[in-house]
């Protein structure tokens, strides 16, 4: 038999095993959390204690050296059913909050989380959920202006690139020349990147951004794709203007190329003058392509037979028969 041991930490689950074999955890029950400050160490945890948000002679809440939450309770205890429901949304909302949040504001986020636990095992439900929806409302605030501040970088970004671009093809305007490409189509659709530019700098409060499972080079990644969409839009305009399918009298300007490349800003800016350039190309496809191929097929009428005698040919077309009941005079 193994020899007893009064540590009441000390848990023998096998009796025939001996007390060389018995592992013990390094965490000691403490029977008052009350004298406890930031900067000494949880013996039942073995955490340190980096922010105290609770602390009483039964229960302490804190967030450890790595910012994770933590709580410990000098006796045991059993979670109903609100504070279970209370830590699952803990759970969910530190998910969340591990992307779009910087260090310091995962921080106060979790100091809100850790309250809300605190409030909901001392039995006050109430407070805790009211806490909660600070937090989400946190969450909400700083995610969506953290991915603002990514969307804008990826534009910024592509239009940087894209003016440089421009830049580098104006200096080097004759060797472009000889090559025979036309470069005021080329800068005409790289001025399209400061269109876009300010048109989401114009209607940034409006974009919505999702702060559930996003990441931060998503919004990146559109910045630069909603330039991209606006140069596409000043290249169409572009040609436009040079084969004089519209605002043909931008090339009788003095300088025609700044009218061209105002338009262009213009188009990629205009959340509609693309789309109404497109309707307009299509209104100038002949009517016979425009349509489809059952619709410009003339329709062929069927003449319906008429049976009926025409009395103005009846002595031509039909022959009267003898009536044997009628004499001859």
């Amino acid at each position: 038999m193994p020899e007893s041991n009064d540590n009441k930490n000390t848990l023998i689950a096998n009796p025939s095993v001996t007390s060389t074999h018995i592992e013990k955890g390094r965490g000691i029950e403490v029977s008052d959390f009350g004298n406890f400050c930031e900067g000494d160490k949880d013996p039942s945890l073995n955490k340190t204690i980096k922010t105290l948000v609770y602390g009483s002679k039964d229960l302490i809440v804190y967030l450890d050296d790595h910012d994770e939450i933590q709580w410990s309770t000098a006796s045991s205890c059993s979670l109903d059913a609100n504070t279970s429901k209370t830590i699952s949304t803990i759970i969910e909302l530190e998910v969340l909050c591990k992307e779009p949040l910087t260090q310091e504001e995962k921080q106060s986020f979790k100091v809100l989380l850790a309250q809300s636990l605190a409030d909901s095992l001392i039995g006050q439900h109430d407070a805790a959920q009211e806490v909660l929806l600070k937090a989400r409302a946190y969450l909400q605030e700083k995610a969506t202006e953290n991915y603002r501040i990514c969307y804008v970088i990826g534009a910024v970004f592509m239009t940087l690139l894209s003016m440089s671009i421009a830049l580098l093809l104006w200096i080097n305007k004759d060797w472009v020349l000889s090559y025979k490409i036309n470069i005021d189509i080329v800068l005409g659709m790289l001025f399209g990147s400061l269109g876009a530019l300010l048109s989401i700098f114009t209607r940034l409060q409006n974009i919505e951004m999702s702060t559930t499972g996003s990441r931060k080079y998503t919004y990146i990644s559109e910045g630069v794709a909603r330039v991209i969409v606006g140069e596409i839009g000043a290249l169409l305009t572009a040609l436009a203007i040079k084969s004089n399918v519209v605002v043909g009298l931008v090339n009788s300007f003095s300088n025609p190329l700044a009218g061209l490349l105002a338009f262009c800003i213009v188009a990629a800016f205009s959340e509609r003058f693309v789309p109404s350039l497109i309707k307009k190309f299509e209104g100038s496809l002949p009517e016979s392509e425009s349509k489809p191929e059952s619709e410009s097929k003339p329709k062929t009428l069927t003449k319906p037979i008429n049976n009926a005698p025409n009395p103005t040919n009846n002595s031509s077309t039909t022959t009267p028969k003898n009536d044997p009941n009628t004499k001859n005079e």
